[in-house]
């Protein structure tokens, strides 16, 4: 990021920290690359995307602002656009070219390799309309633990594939999972 003075880099909970570093109306771009799904129920309300962030992410984004997210779980990236849907004063558009037009991520090259699919969902702010949200429903929160456990197993082999044909070694997978939880290294 050489030369480039309009972006922020903080290792603290962007829900906390964004109505601090950011003003209403002011946000460009927020991008959100591969989020923790948080597989089980009760872990849920630990997930980024969710409804009272979609709707504080709009308030910051001006006019024209862009709220991306990309994932390798298609059942995350249905989460993720139905929570952004809850929002009013948002077009939200699962794309059809899930690199979104940016140079692809670590995690995105790895997927490649494996032919794992992902996903990217865009929610652009529109100009002049009211930020309201949708109260959640109970039956919104269908559980699927069977494929939650089928998708962890897959990455758990893909990992080691990664590490058996000498694509990764052991220490960039755990670096590679510690960047996915968030965790700095440096």
């Amino acid at each position: 990021a050489a030369g480039c003075t309009n972006h922020r880099l903080a290792l603290v909970d962007a829900r906390e920290a964004l109505p601090l570093l950011v003003g209403l109306g002011e946000l460009d771009a927020l991008y959100a690359f591969f989020p923790d799904p948080w597989w089980k129920r009760r872990q849920r309300k630990k997930r980024l995307i969710e409804r009272s962030f979609v709707a504080l992410v709009a308030r910051l984004l001006k006019p024209g602002g862009v709220l991306l997210v990309k994932t390798d779980v298609e059942g995350y990236a249905d989460w993720a656009e139905a929570e952004m849907r809850a929002v009013s004063g948002l077009r939200v558009t699962r794309l059809e070219d899930p690199k979104a037009g940016l140079p692809p991520t670590q995690r995105e090259r790895r997927c490649g390799i494996h032919g794992r699919p992902t996903w990217a969902v865009e929610a652009v702010r529109l100009n002049g309309v009211e930020i309201i949200v949708s109260p959640r429903d109970d039956d919104d929160d269908d559980d699927e633990p069977e494929q939650e456990e089928q998708e962890q197993e897959r990455e758990r082999e893909e990992e080691q594939a990664d590490r058996d044909s000498g694509a990764i070694s052991g220490d960039e997978a755990h670096r590679s999972e510690d960047e996915n939880r968030g965790v700095s290294s440096d």
